[in-house]
């Protein structure tokens, strides 16, 4: 995710898009009674849905939305996505029942994704061992999936050049992979 700018005007938003859903966590979500796998995504501070999910659920039964004041990147920085706009929703995940402020914009193939905002406004915590999302006194537990493999493998990464990071800001840097001899 990205954070506020100073300037005025529509804040921006990096979120992360995947081609081929690799190496990724999902736990399956449901809006008046259509499931989807939707991809647990910290590096999006968002939740967001995909337009074509949207409009496929019942006129009557949609949930309004409202217009959207922040631009939507993908994870390149870069490429802006299509937004419809917001809208509050009841979203059914692992059983548990959520109202979510959810994006409803063009995001590849994904059905879905729970952002930084899903997981700290519920104090969920990341649990890949056990294939869970859960609070912290296990009250509520939500299954996830993951698809793809994970290799464990070690790797140092360093900053190629000193960089200096104000305090509630993020930077990308260029760094190297130092493998072992």
């Amino acid at each position: 995710g990205a954070g506020e700018s100073a300037r005025t005007g529509p804040r921006s938003i990096v979120v992360h898009t995947t081609s081929n859903g690799a190496n990724c966590i999902y736990v399956t979500c449901g809006v008046n009674e259509q499931h989807h796998d939707w991809l647990v995504d910290t590096g999006s501070s968002v939740n967001l849905l995909h337009t074509d999910v949207y409009k496929s659920l019942a006129e009557g039964a949609r949930p309004s939305l409202q217009s959207c004041n922040v631009d939507i990147l993908a994870a390149d920085g870069k490429t802006q996505l299509n937004v419809l706009g917001v809208a509050e929703m009841n979203v059914d995940i692992g059983g548990y029942d959520f109202d979510l402020s959810v994006i409803v914009a063009d995001i590849g193939e994904m059905s879905g994704i729970l952002g930084m905002n899903f997981i700290l406004n519920y104090g969920l915590l990341i649990d890949a061992v056990n294939n869970l999302l859960r609070t912290e006194d296990g009250e509520k537990k939500i299954r996830t999936k993951m698809r793809g493999t994970f290799e464990q493998k070690c790797f140092r990464v360093v900053a190629k050049e000193t960089v200096l990071v104000e305090p509630d800001h993020e930077n990308v840097v260029i760094g190297q992979v130092l493998t072992p001899n």
